[in-house]
């Protein structure tokens, strides 16, 4: 198994934990293979009071995204998403390659 794989199976058992201390840290290989994956957002957000807001935008667009909240990704809302794949989000910044990897 790489750590890659090992990465996505790990992940959704640490937040189901519910300790905001427990969480998986890749290395630095793992999270820039990770960061240059064509399935992420170009973002880092963080969680607030069920509410995703855009902390920082990496992407190129010409219209910067940093400070707006995401209320859905595809069909899915963000307060599913938090409640269900996520609950350790609340108050933490969030660099989008681990919870977005699909």
């Amino acid at each position: 198994m790489t750590e890659l794989a090992f990465i996505k199976l790990l992940t959704p058992i640490a937040a189901l934990i519910q300790d905001g201390h427990t969480y998986v840290i890749p290395s630095k290989t793992a999270l820039d293979s990770l960061r240059s994956s064509e399935y992420l957002l170009p973002l880092e957000v963080k969680c607030i009071d069920d509410r995703l807001y855009i902390t920082h935008d990496l992407s190129t667009s010409a219209v910067p995204f940093t400070g707006l909240e995401i209320t859905a990704i595809n069909t899915t809302t963000t307060k599913d998403i938090s409640r269900c794949c996520c609950p350790t989000w609340v108050g933490m910044e969030i660099i989008t390659s681990m919870p977005m990897l699909l």
